[in-house]
């Protein structure tokens, strides 16, 4: 990794010719909001070329194939497209290259903690023989006074 500290008259596309890295590299290891809005004493990291990501736990790294698009490897890999763009610090899935390295990680799943009806945490699918009694109602509509006609349906957006 190298630090830069732009100079005046310099743009993201110089520095990254300078360096042999691509614009969306810089871009994505300072995390800049403006690729246009760098300034003269501002310090970047320049990413090295061709450094290997290290992926999370229980993620990959994904060579990118011809054709293949983020929505596709969210597919192939059960995760989605808005966490392999967090994954690789991608503003955009338009980013994702042929022959660029990726980071796939891990499918989002519901934890221990979430609650499963008539599941165990185990994700056994065992139950118990004699549930706690028959099924309640939660809640119950009672007009206070009777108007001659029925309540509206409820309104679903």
């Amino acid at each position: 990794m190298v630090f830069y500290f732009v100079q005046r008259g310099d743009n993201l596309y110089h520095i990254a010719q300078r360096y042999r890295t691509t614009v969306h590299a810089i871009v994505a290891a300072n995390r800049l909001t403006d690729p246009n809005g760098i300034v003269p004493g501002q310090a970047l990291v320049i990413p090295r070329p061709g450094a290997v990501p290290v992926p999370p736990p229980g993620g990959i790294v994904h060579l990118v194939r011809p054709g293949e698009t983020a929505l596709d490897l969210a597919q192939r890999f059960g995760t989605t497209v808005p966490e392999i763009l967090r994954a690789n610090q991608l503003a955009h899935p338009e980013f994702i290259l042929p022959g660029q390295q990726l980071v796939i990680p891990e499918a989002p799943g519901a934890g221990d903690e979430w609650p499963m009806v008539g599941r165990t945490p185990g994700r056994s699918g065992h139950s118990p023989l004699h549930p706690l009694g028959p099924p309640q109602p939660g809640w119950r509509f009672a007009p206070a006074e009777p108007v001659g006609r029925l309540p509206s349906p409820p309104v679903i957006r």
